[in-house]
């Protein structure tokens, strides 16, 4: 009967889930459409961002939660009151690209639906709900105590660590907080539970209280507005009350079951992966670190087993997250050990001082003695971050890992923790079973090591991104990065190279290759500028009139010490065994046409690997025409001849407007791969026409905006 009883329960568990998952997909995916100038009433949850130009609200709508933009920064409004507002909703687009970030998902992993624009506010109405009222107050009161005593930055940094309000954190704090190893500090976590619950029993005494805990922790909850990570802390601490017996992995597995039933997508929440496996990974590790170090350090101290302990949970927290922690931020932060154990007995005492203000603001001459010593306990800890973040030379910085990494990764440790088990499993094969894990490991451990050396010295690519609007194409040969054209109307082409190269762990341009002095082609070199991406030059043609984007573009080089190159027809630059070619525009005059800037584009002939690439910017039909003349109907330059007779590549000139493409050139070509990079919706680009002649090259015709980037 047991068995069977279990079974049911599994079963119905499995069909909850599968119909909570099929709810979540038509909630987040097709339950609402866009929608223009339409009027709607929200109820406020909370702030969510604060910038200089607009306040971004949580907000309930139709029992569903959306991100609400007011552009009215002057009024703030809190949790309960409900606005009546005429909005826009539009779908949040995907362009496709390597590594791009996806922020539905993004939203949707945090419970959130979508985004709301208020174009403007018809009516609103304070908060009526005793409950929320009740919060707002205590809130409030808390934040004009420390925003009263202290510096902004102080102010907020007890916020943060008191209830996870960091939206208003000093970023550079913030940073250097993440950069050695503590961002774990700063957001809500069951060490603030711990923390809060060992306070709340030394000041009131009531260790054998459960009822005054439980309230404890219900209060803090909802002052955290209902935080998911405490949530998941909350609900392994109550299934230890009802039943101590209850075993860690079922514990485990009932607060996971429960986090998916409020929303599946928490699987994708970075907070939520965190938070689950570093528990589990303390659970797996931590007592045979604990020895392992106990035995090396024989000295038996209070500070030295102090430190062994906080080691040890620093370590082992950290096991079972590194594929994620490099996946996320590429990066392996090694300081955080040392500085975990720097900082940790002064953060210790600031998180029972956060608490203990946290339970008795309310008592005047106490809370202020409290605000006043955690005010030095945060000098203090800021002092040791900004000392620690000026000695951090421990942090390893790698590309992303594939699905690959995380399989040999995670197979590693199984094996490692199973290692036993598999063997007695097979008794009578014990040997061969020893021997063939041995060899799987060692097999994991070199296709890592394989993989990140291949991604870092020697693979090669070269992709054309979807920018909407615009031109934006890399190619990566071993280390060597050249970019042709990097700008977008929708200006997002910096952010979509600088998530790329984040991703690939690149940080320096070889060279930048413009085709002209077009925005929608090179208005993303700033951003690269200011994400510190170091441009050895960039390369351009002198236009045929000096036009503002290319004054703006030489200030902006000139005042980031980068390199220009001016080029011109039969110039020939050379890096690694990339091979570029310049054809137009003419040395001595410039082609004559109604769009004198468009026909007077650089254009790129780029041999890798024995393969042609070619890029003609915005060039027209008359510069296709001098090409033509000057190369294929020309002997005197056969070697152009030749390789402009075989494009492997060809970028179609102008985004496919029929200003371009004619077929007297194109079928000269012999085109293998023709991408048309454009959004039709901005300047109705590519023109049918023109798809119609390329149809007819019986070419692979590639689309930006339907294809997304296209990687050779």
């Amino acid at each position: 009967m047991k068995r069977k009883f279990k079974k049911v329960i599994k079963l119905l568990i499995i069909i909850v889930l599968i119909i909570r998952i099929i709810n979540c997909i038509y909630v987040y995916n097709f339950k609402y459409k866009e929608w223009k100038n339409k009027s709607i009433d929200v109820h406020i949850l909370d702030v969510n961002k604060v910038e200089e130009d607009k306040i971004e609200y949580k907000v309930k709508f139709n029992k569903d939660t959306f991100l609400l933009d007011i552009k009215d920064t002057n009024k703030k409004y809190k949790a309960g009151d409900k606005l009546t507002i005429i909005s826009s909703n539009y779908e949040l687009k995907k362009y496709n690209n390597p590594y791009e970030f996806d922020y539905k998902l993004y939203l949707n992993s945090n419970k959130i639906v979508s985004k709301i624009y208020c174009i403007k506010i018809l009516k609103e109405y304070k908060c009526n709900k005793l409950f929320l009222n009740c919060i707002n107050y205590i809130r409030d009161n808390i934040s004009s105590k420390l925003d009263g005593k202290l510096s902004n930055i102080n102010s907020n940094m007890i916020k943060s660590l008191m209830y996870g309000e960091h939206k208003f954190l000093n970023k550079d704090i913030k940073q250097k907080f993440v950069n050695i190893g503590l961002g774990h500090m700063l957001c809500i976590s069951g060490t603030h539970l711990i923390c809060l619950i060992s306070t709340f029993e030394k000041i009131t005494s009531s260790k054998k209280k459960i009822f005054l805990n439980l309230m404890i922790i219900t209060y803090f909850y909802f002052i955290s507005l209902f935080n998911i990570s405490l949530l998941r802390a909350i609900i392994m601490y109550l299934l230890s009350i009802i039943n101590n017996k209850i075993n860690f992995k079922i514990k485990y597995l009932l607060t996971l079951f429960f986090i998916l039933i409020l929303n599946p997508y928490y699987i994708f929440n970075i907070g939520i992966i965190f938070s689950f496996l570093s528990v589990l990974s303390i659970k797996l590790f931590n007592d045979t670190i604990t020895s392992w170090l106990e035995i090396k350090i024989k000295m038996k101290s209070k500070v030295v087993k102090y430190i062994i302990l906080n080691i040890s949970l620093t370590l082992s927290a950290q096991i079972l997250i590194i594929p994620f922690q490099l996946y996320y931020f590429q990066k392996l932060t090694l300081m955080s050990v040392f500085s975990n154990t720097f900082i940790s007995f002064i953060l210790n005492i600031l998180m029972y001082s956060i608490f203990s203000l946290f339970i008795l603001f309310f008592i005047p001459i106490l809370s202020d003695l409290l605000i006043l010593i955690c005010d030095k306990l945060i000098c203090l800890i800021i002092f040791q971050v900004n000392l620690l973040d000026n000695l951090n030379y421990l942090n390893i910085t790698v590309p992303k890992p594939n699905f690959i990494v995380f399989i040999c990764f995670y197979l590693t440790i199984i094996f490692y923790l199973y290692q036993k088990h598999i063997i007695i499993y097979f008794w009578n094969y014990r040997r061969k079973v020893r021997l063939y894990i041995k060899i799987i490991r060692i097999i994991c451990v070199i296709v890592i090591l394989f993989w990140y050396m291949y991604t870092m010295y020697f693979e090669t690519y070269v992709i054309y991104f979807n920018v909407g609007q615009g031109n934006m194409a890399l190619i990566h040969r071993y280390t060597k990065n050249i970019i042709v054209d990097i700008g977008s109307t929708q200006n997002i082409a910096g952010n979509i190279m600088n998530n790329f190269f984040k991703a690939k762990n690149i940080n320096k341009i070889d060279m930048i290759l413009i085709t002209h002095m077009h925005s929608d082609h090179m208005n993303g070199i700033e951003n690269l500028i200011k994400n510190n991406i170091k441009i050895k030059s960039v390369c351009y043609s002198i236009p045929y009139t000096k036009v503002d984007e290319c004054n703006k573009l030489e200030k902006l080089l000139k005042d980031n010490k980068i390199g220009i190159i001016k080029l011109k027809e039969n110039d020939n630059i050379k890096i690694y065994d990339i091979n570029i070619d310049i054809l137009a525009p003419p040395i001595n005059y410039y082609i004559k046409d109604n769009d004198m800037l468009n026909a007077n584009s650089t254009v790129y002939l780029i041999t890798i690997i024995n393969k042609n690439y070619l890029f003609l910017g915005d060039s027209t039909k008359n510069t296709e025409q001098y090409i033509l003349k000057a190369y294929l109907n020309n002997d005197k330059n056969v070697e152009i001849k030749e390789k402009l007779k075989n494009i492997y590549v060809y970028q179609v000139a102008h985004h496919g407007s029929n200003t371009s493409s004619s077929e007297s050139f194109v079928n000269e070509l012999n085109i293998k791969n023709a991408i048309f990079s454009a959004q039709k919706s901005v300047y109705g680009h590519p023109s049918e026409k023109v798809i119609e002649i390329f149809n007819n090259l019986n070419c692979k015709l590639f689309l930006t905006e339907k294809n997304g980037a296209i990687v050779f």
